[in-house]
């Protein structure tokens, strides 16, 4: 398991950008929670748009938020999802999807490739293409969910955790949440 110093985690917490996105996710989940009908709150669709950076087009965004909208109940299955959609736009969206899931089970982490990179997770190969590619994202998110499911627990784990709190007290967010904040900013080397 990757080890990090704490100074730079620390650097990271402190980070405006995941002050404003901490803001910015609370608000798109308290609402995914409220139960509005995300496949047809546009101003919903904006502001998850903006925070995941979601620019595709209005046909994929449709489908995106209908299916967003009629899983919220439900666990599909990664590679699945990714080959629903694969079938209907020609368009392996390893990174999309992720956040449509950590969207509907806030305990999934989101496959980016900041956190996949400040892992030191090797990303699919780019030759793949097709079921190959979606069988290999699949395999990769799996790992990515069996390390976020270790480190949580782990003492540096917790300690992410307790320095995530202590920077933003009032949040109300997942461990796997909080990780993410870190690794995303980890990763973006800004």
């Amino acid at each position: 398991m990757k080890s990090f110093p704490e100074k730079n985690v620390i650097n990271a917490i402190r980070d405006d950008k995941i002050k404003y996105g901490l803001e910015k996710y609370e608000i798109i989940m308290k609402e995914y929670r409220s139960n509005i009908n995300v496949s047809k709150e546009k101003e919903f669709q904006k502001k998850f748009k903006g925070f995941y950076r979601l620019r595709r087009n209005e046909s994929f965004c449709k489908e995106y938020f209908s299916f967003l909208q009629n899983n919220r109940r439900n666990r599909p299955i990664f590679t699945d999802t990714l080959t629903f959609f694969y079938r209907k736009f020609n368009k392996v969206e390893i990174s999309f999807i992720s956040k449509l899931f950590a969207t509907i089970d806030e305990n999934l982490p989101i496959y980016d490739r900041n956190v996949i990179k400040s892992l030191g997770i090797k990303k699919h190969d780019s030759a793949l293409c097709g079921d190959a590619k979606i069988q290999k994202a699949g395999e990769i998110y799996n790992e990515l969910i069996q390390w976020y499911t270790k480190f949580i627990n782990t003492d540096e784990g917790k300690l992410w955790g307790k320095l995530f709190d202590m920077q933003y007290p009032q949040n109300n967010i997942s461990s796997v949440k909080k990780i993410d904040f870190i690794l995303w900013k980890l990763g973006s080397g800004k």
